[in-house]
């Protein structure tokens, strides 16, 4: 998006297209934290409701119940390799996955 906001200066855009991509630029900058932060929130809650109900008992349970397990264990594990996090809780990593969340302002 900064570098669109750039090409536009450069190309002589017209100040109110600029503005209104720096204001989508400083929204997307603005939710991308809070969603980053509910997405941890949920792997922790999916993670512990996995390993409470079905560390166990995972033997017993039927063939499509073991998939979803299986299935929602492995996105667990892409997410917590994307967002840097372990799935017990100490961040691994996160200073390097942190996102550059700092609004760009210059009118």
């Amino acid at each position: 998006q900064r570098s669109k906001v750039e090409a536009m200066k450069a190309d002589g855009a017209e100040e109110a297209d600029v503005k209104k991509q720096i204001e989508v630029l400083n929204d997307t900058l603005t939710v991308i934290p809070d969603t980053r932060q509910r997405l941890q929130k949920y792997t922790h809650e999916l993670s512990d409701f996995l390993t409470k109900h079905f560390e166990a008992a995972l033997d017993d349970a039927d063939e499509a119940t073991k998939t979803l397990v299986m299935d929602g264990r492995q996105l667990l594990s892409e997410i917590s390799t994307s967002l840097g996090i372990s799935l017990d809780g100490a961040s691994a990593g996160a200073e390097s996955a942190e996102v550059d969340t700092a609004p760009e302002t210059d009118f």
